[in-house]
């Protein structure tokens, strides 16, 4: 009896072990097309940045625009014509609104 319970202890910590070593399932990296599919241009300051990543976002006159900080968003808040009036920002091709 005590060599099997010997056994099942050895099994369960073999078990555990392999459990913990196997490597988790990670999503498959963004190809380089598709990182830079998803960049956006701030309307305030000009600058890129990942749509995922935006400090904000806002919707005016059925547009997306995205902003890249607090400062950007309080200022296109403040005057969204003037921001939106650069040109509309779309919403980068397989991203969908949430």
């Amino acid at each position: 009896m005590r060599k099997w319970m010997i056994f099942l202890v050895g099994l369960l910590m073999l078990g555990v072990t392999l459990g913990c070593t196997k490597k988790k399932v990670e999503e498959k990296p963004a190809t380089k097309e598709e990182a830079v599919a998803a960049m956006v241009t701030d309307p305030v300051c000009g600058m890129k940045i990942e749509a995922e990543k935006a400090f904000k976002t806002v919707e005016y006159q059925g547009h997306k625009y995205y902003l890249c900080s607090e400062d950007c968003a309080t200022m296109f808040e403040e005057d969204p014509g003037k921001y939106a009036a650069k040109g509309e920002v779309p919403m980068p091709e397989g991203m969908h609104q949430m």
